[in-house]
């Protein structure tokens, strides 16, 4: 299922991030990878993104908002 949420934290050394449910406050996802072509160092917490999560919990940031 494609999500929305708000990034909470920037992993620049792994290029993670974890993101805030924007359905569910509080629902944080584990470290998710970047889709190729996202810039690690144009991220900021807070900024908005569309994002998956898969069956085993491994998920990508799909693009910002």
């Amino acid at each position: 299922m494609i999500q929305k949420g708000v990034i909470t934290s920037i992993n620049v050394a792994d290029s993670t991030v974890r993101v805030e449910s924007a359905d569910k406050t509080g629902d944080i996802t584990r470290a998710l990878n970047l889709q190729d072509g996202i810039d690690i160092t144009t991220l900021t917490k807070g900024q908005q993104v569309v994002y998956v999560i898969f069956e085993d919990l491994s998920g990508v940031v799909l693009s910002t908002i």
